[in-house]
This record gives C-alpha cells, sequence and structure tokens, in this order.
C-alpha cells in the first residue's frame, strides 16, 4: 500500500502485430517475459509493495499463464495503448474498484521490467 491506497502492478501484453503474438510467453533464461514480469512486481520494493499484480492482454494463452501464476487476468483489445487497456479493465463488469478508492498504478514493461512512474487511477481515468 501507498498512501493508505492499494498499489497495482499492471503487465500490459500489446500485439500490434502478427509477429509480436505470444512474444510475452517465449522464453529467456529460462523464464517466460511475463514470468519475470510478474516476478519483478510482486519483489519490488515500490513503497510498500505491490498488493496486486494485473495482466491484461488480447492472448487467451497469455491470460491463462497469468492466472496459473497468480495475477488477475483480464481480457482486453490487444490494439489499445496501455492507458486504454487500464482504463478498460477499471470500467469492466465484474471488476469491483471501490469508487472511493484510488488506488495506484505501476506498470512493468514486460521485456525490460522496467517500472514505470507510479500513477493514480483517478489521474489515469482523466486522461
Amino acid at each position: 500500500m501507498r498512501d493508505d491506497e492499494f498499489v497495482y502492478a499492471v503487465i500490459a501484453d500489446h500485439a500490434a502485430g502478427a509477429e509480436e503474438w505470444d512474444k510475452i510467453l517465449q522464453k529467456q533464461d529460462g523464464k517466460t517475459h511475463l514470468e519475470r514480469a510478474i516476478h519483478k512486481a510482486v519483489n519490488s520494493k515500490f513503497d510498500a509493495g505491490v498488493d496486486v499484480v494485473i495482466v491484461l492482454s488480447s492472448n487467451e494463452a497469455v491470460l491463462d499463464a497469468a492466472s496459473d501464476l497468480g495475477a488477475v487476468a483480464h481480457m482486453v483489445p490487444g490494439f489499445f495503448d496501455t492507458v486504454s487497456m487500464i482504463r478498460t479493465f477499471a470500467t469492466a463488469p465484474g471488476v469491483d474498484i471501490d469508487p472511493n478508492d484510488d488506488p495506484w498504478i505501476v506498470v512493468i514493461d514486460p521485456y525490460t521490467l522496467e517500472l514505470a512512474e507510479a500513477r493514480q487511477m483517478s489521474e489515469i481515468k482523466a486522461d
């Protein structure tokens, strides 16, 4: 938690072209890019830590792998940019984010494992 708000680590799987389909499931040093990104999120020292890891993808195989690794997996259009993917997730039926909460969102690049600057959900929705 950060400032009494949850911290969500988001891993967005973009599949803009056929050559990128399933790339996140390719292995590097014995682990898939997805697995490495989820471990990075779980082990990150972002303030007091990450509360929930969310994987957003249009690929069912990626979502299945994310679920198997303990992440929340959610289907979104693959041609969306990361912010649009997060907005789609946050407003989807069945996603229960208390309207009084304003969780922090930190995006993790599944290939570089870099963490983007944290932003609150209200800021992302306002973009």
